[in-house]
This record gives structure tokens, C-alpha cells and sequence, in this order.
């Protein structure tokens, strides 16, 4: 294992840990990125139904 992997005897735990913490980040990154795109079909859809003012 390389150097900088090294935690001693807790190496398991840690490297556990984060990849759990790397997978709920990238979850949530995910999520918003989702929700956003969701946001914005909406925004263009009721864009789409509302009546233009002809001027």
C-alpha cells in the first residue's frame, strides 16, 4: 500500500469512511443536479402555457 494510504492499524476504518462520505457527497451532487434540470423543464413548460402579450 502506498505511503499516504498508511493510517496504521485504523487504514480499514478510514478508507471506509471515505468512501462512504465520497458516495453520499456525490449522491447529493447528483440530486441537485437532478432537480435543477427538473426545475427548469417546468420553467420552460409553464413558460410555454401562459399567454404572450401581443404588444
Amino acid at each position: 500500500m502506498p505511503e499516504f494510504l498508511d493510517f496504521g492499524k485504523n487504514t480499514v476504518f478510514i478508507l471506509a469512511c471515505y468512501s462512504a462520505s465520497l458516495l453520499v457527497i456525490s449522491g447529493l451532487v447528483i440530486a441537485i443536479i437532478r432537480r435543477r434540470v427538473e426545475a427548469a423543464r417546468k420553467l420552460l413548460q409553464l413558460e410555454k402555457t401562459q399567454e404572450s402579450p401581443k404588444s
